[in-house]
């Protein structure tokens, strides 16, 4: 499911017109805070960013609630306080329906890999495939070695078998 932010009406029946002839689902929310009450915190979601606020909101939260999504950002322009990640696929407008298209079907085949794979471990969110745990109230991000990280995934083995 492809969860769609935008505000500006324009731009989203531009998009709501080429996902409908692509036969793609997706779901509108008009700005992040209807998405963050939302239950659904999977998938694919398209944000458009047209505020240095915004930009910094989605960095923030990309460690966050967005941890387990596919995060696709189209842009207004090159914004200061957005943290580009490895995790963030960037578009800036306009926008080539093709480009979109072919990433849009990348972050598909992504949902179905290891990635968002994640273990709730007391406060913390582990993510194996990345190493790394999350702490869920304070959003602190902790990077673990080689070595920690067999560690805990021998820890979780070892718990499921019980």
């Amino acid at each position: 499911m492809i969860t769609v932010i935008f505000k500006r009406n324009s731009i989203f029946f531009e998009l709501k017109k080429f996902f409908d002839s692509e036969g793609i689902d997706f779901k509108r929310k008009n700005n992040f805070e209807e998405f963050k009450k939302s239950t659904n915190k999977e998938g694919i979601v398209l944000i458009h960013i047209e505020s240095e606020k915004m930009a910094r909101t989605v960095s923030i939260e990309g460690k966050g609630c967005l941890k387990n999504m596919e995060i696709i950002c189209l842009l207004d322009k090159d914004y200061k306080s957005f943290e580009k990640t490895n995790d963030h696929k960037i578009i800036y407008q306009p926008v080539v329906f093709n480009e979109l298209l072919k990433i849009i079907e990348n972050s598909i085949k992504n949902l179905g890999s290891n990635k968002t794979n994640s273990f709730q471990i007391m406060n913390f969110t582990y993510f194996p495939s990345a190493s790394e745990l999350f702490h869920n109230n304070s959003s602190i991000t902790i990077r673990l070695t080689d070595l920690e990280n067999k560690l805990v995934k021998f820890l979780i083995k070892k718990k499921m078998e019980l």
